[in-house]
């Protein structure tokens, strides 16, 4: 019987995820890095199990002087990817902080809300840094996931990102994300934003 029937799939409740590769030169790269550290040696009290973070001490970060380049570059990209879907406004970075994960630093599940959009920019990133997981949070409860005999995109929970030295990552706020567990002795050098639109 089920020959003869035609399955029709569509998918719903999309969500984008954007991001772009990007090659700074390399001495700003390097004082964004050098800056970074001597900020977290300054704050050495702001280390916990999730690395270094400025988020409870500097939410604009991306105003150092270091940093205006890539503010520049983050605003530009999350207007297109806003104008893109047809979504008005003026877009401008609310909040923005450094991160510096070591070897073991995680961090957990959340997401940015009541933002629009937010993302993050690799200052630094090996190849085996630990990725940025994405949640699918219609999952959470009520699947069969003990019968998935593959993961694909409708048969599973999470996505992940693997980071890259240069990218710019940028996606919606209510989407839920994690950090996982930083497995090599390199430092994982990080800007996370919120963006909001002006009309």
């Amino acid at each position: 019987m089920t020959e003869k029937v035609h399955l029709n799939k569509q998918d719903i409740f999309q969500t984008g995820l954007i991001w772009c590769d990007t090659e700074l030169p390399i001495e700003l790269q390097e004082k964004m890095i050098k800056d970074m550290l001597l900020y977290e040696d300054s704050c050495k009290e702001q280390y916990t199990g999730e690395g270094f973070t400025t988020y409870s001490v500097m939410y604009d970060i991306l105003n150092l002087e270091s940093f205006v380049d890539i503010k520049i570059l983050i605003e530009e990209v999350v207007q297109a990817v806003h104008d893109s879907l047809k979504l008005k406004g003026k877009i401008e970075i609310s909040t923005s902080w450094g991160t510096v994960g070591r070897k073991f630093s995680t961090h957990n599940s959340h997401n940015h809300l009541p933002n629009l959009w937010s993302g993050v920019y690799y200052i630094k990133a090996e190849k085996d840094c630990a990725p940025i997981e994405f949640i699918d949070r219609n999952k959470d409860n009520n699947w069969p996931w003990d019968f998935k005999t593959e993961d694909n995109k409708y048969a599973s929970q999470t996505s992940v990102v693997q980071p890259k030295t240069g990218r710019l990552l940028v996606f919606p706020s209510y989407v839920q994300h994690s950090v996982l567990e930083q497995k090599d002795n390199e430092d994982r050098i990080t800007i996370a934003f919120n963006c909001n639109a002006n009309l």
